[in-house]
């Protein structure tokens, strides 16, 4: 299989998506997804009139595409798809009463005018920001992490836990917040205000995830008081950790780091980590247990959990402080990195993809299935799929 070239990729929790410019890429409203064994990523057309893919985001069980004329696609499934009873995953894709799995992309309808401008995804449940500043979020709500009290739409999922499909504003946040990011955890959803005026979170704080001394879950935006003293740029979460990347280039963490995901030796500690770096970052993401970070240079380190070779160094042991990556070939310049459940993707400025960590979904985008890979692979070119 030939080698693919991509213009941007997003590690989801088990499978991968992708924007393939042997597609078309920008051209052409093209993305694919990686999640079958043993097989290549599959090409999805979001057909004539898409005007091209602004943004792509993945999520424990879903993934989200956002086409530059302003539409929103989701598709994916939940672990108890076809049952009959509406899985916690399916109001995540946004499809008003649905209770199986969306197998293509799919049109997300969102309240009029309203145009979005960035996406993030969670373990069950979906983040947009919109051109003038709203944020929406649809799905799970079990824990808090749609950021609004009470739901617009409120219903049930099949073992009786709160959803709400229907997209609608977040509350909790102030006037002068004027929100300039979104991002996601596998349980919540963060929020940057203009800079200066700090980042909010929702949904569990069991870890500390959300700033430590508050309660186990926020069921409203609510401030994280440790991020308030800093210009946040960048802000990601794993299972229960949670990392905000700096405008001078640090990288802080809060939350969990039983297996060192948080990037500091003090496991248990509550308060706020400085990761450790050589040089300033310039991009950060957050696996389940696991973080990555590339720095100004090109440079990638990971730390955390390695249990599937999600941080690309040998062994299996857990690295409490920042580890370079190796095996990438000498003299490609790293643009950008994602990290999933139990996998990682770096994709290089002439947009080649190496993937590591588990693989037996086929979500190291290779055409295999590789249960452990501590060493990158290229990612093959994708496959036509369903249009």
């Amino acid at each position: 299989m030939a080698i693919g070239l991509y213009s941007a990729v997003r590690a989801g929790g088990e499978h991968a998506l992708g924007v393939p410019l042997d597609h078309g890429g920008g051209g052409e409203s093209v993305v694919a997804d990686a999640s079958r064994p043993s097989e290549p990523p599959r090409a999805h057309d979001l057909g004539p009139g898409a005007g091209g893919v602004l943004a792509i985001a993945a999520g424990a069980y879903h993934n989200l595409v956002l086409t530059r004329n302003g539409t929103l696609y989701a598709w994916g499934v939940g672990v108890f798809a076809g049952s009959g009873a509406r899985d916690g995953c399916i109001p995540a894709l946004g499809q008003r009463g649905a209770i199986d799995e969306v197998l293509k992309p799919t049109r997300v309808i969102l309240p009029k005018s309203l145009e979005p401008v960035s996406i993030a995804a969670g373990g069950y449940h979906s983040v947009v920001l919109t051109r003038d500043s709203r944020v929406l979020t649809f799905g799970a709500a079990q824990l808090g992490q749609l950021g609004r009290h009470p739901l617009a739409s409120p219903q049930e999922d099949g073992s009786g836990l709160p959803v709400d499909d229907t997209p609608a504003e977040v509350t909790g946040l102030p006037a002068s917040c004027s929100p300039i990011g979104v991002g996601s955890s596998f349980y919540n959803t963060f929020v940057l205000c203009k800079r200066g005026a700090g980042a909010y979170c929702s949904g569990e704080n069991q870890s500390g995830q959300c700033g430590p001394g508050m309660p186990a879950n926020l069921q409203e935006m609510t401030l994280v008081p440790e991020l308030s003293s800093h210009r946040i740029r960048q802000i990601d979460g794993g299972y229960c950790h949670t990392l905000a990347l700096t405008e001078d280039g640090r990288v802080l963490s809060l939350g969990c780091g039983e297996d060192g995901q948080r990037g500091s030796t003090e496991a248990g500690s509550t308060d706020i980590s400085v990761v450790s770096l050589p040089e300033r970052a310039s991009a950060i993401s957050a696996g389940l247990n696991h973080s990555l970070a590339l720095t100004e240079s090109g440079r990638v380190y990971a730390w955390g959990s390695n249990e599937y070779g999600q941080l690309g160094v040998p062994g299996d042991e857990p690295r409490a402080l920042p580890v370079p990556v190796g095996g990438l070939p000498r003299g490609l310049r790293v643009t950008g990195v994602s990290a999933g459940s139990t996998h990682s993707h770096v994709i290089t400025e002439g947009g080649v993809v190496f993937s590591f960590g588990g693989g037996g979904s086929g979500q190291l985008m290779n055409g295999k299935c590789d249960e452990a890979r501590h060493e990158p692979t290229p990612a093959v070119a994708a496959v036509e799929g369903q249009r």
